[in-house]
Parts: C-alpha cells; sequence; structure tokens
C-alpha cells in the first residue's frame, strides 16, 4: 500500500516511512500544499470576471423592466472576480518560492 499524504496524519509525517519511494521531505512538501495556489486563485478570478461581463451583457440585452433586481448584479461578481486575480497576481509577485 502507497503511503500519501491525505493518509498521514501531523505525527505520522515525521516518523521513517516505510516506502522507499516516498521520502520524509516529500511528505512533508505534500503536507504544506495549499489547495488554493496562486495559479488557482488567478483562473476562478478570470473565470467570475468573465461570468460577471457575460451575464451584464445578457441583463443589458434584454427587455425588463429592471435589469439588475436581486442580491448579486453582474458587476458585483465581476468585481470580485478582477480582486479575487489581481491578488493571484500580488501573490504570485512577493512570493519567495518560484
Amino acid at each position: 500500500m502507497a503511503v500519501t499524504a491525505r493518509s498521514l496524519t501531523f505525527h505520522q509525517s515525521y516518523e521513517p516511512v516505510s516506502n522507499e519511494t516516498t521520502t520524509r521531505l516529500e511528505v512533508r512538501k505534500l503536507l504544506r500544499r495549499r489547495w488554493l495556489s496562486s495559479y488557482r486563485e488567478q483562473s476562478l478570478g478570470a473565470l467570475f470576471a468573465i461570468c460577471g461581463v457575460v451575464w451584464f451583457a445578457q441583463t443589458v440585452t434584454q427587455p425588463s423592466a429592471s435589469p439588475f433586481s436581486g442580491l448579486v448584479t453582474p458587476l458585483q461578481v465581476c468585481a470580485v472576480g478582477m480582486i479575487a486575480w489581481l491578488h493571484a497576481k500580488w501573490r504570485r509577485s512577493v512570493s519567495m518560492d518560484r
């Protein structure tokens, strides 16, 4: 059975691993890996911004009494996407590990 970082607890990662192909350093790197990397954040931010623009174009072109009725507007979705994208770019620029 192969030992993966997901099956290890915090204390088990510092014990010797029986599998010869997995070293302790590799296990620590897997445990430290972040779920939301700057690349994923950048992609999700761009996706949100594009979805906001598409939604805005759809609401503008549809004939209705109030195009922006609701709690969330397309411009807010676009703004959140742009902020997430800029935050990912900032995270990448200040990152020491490249």
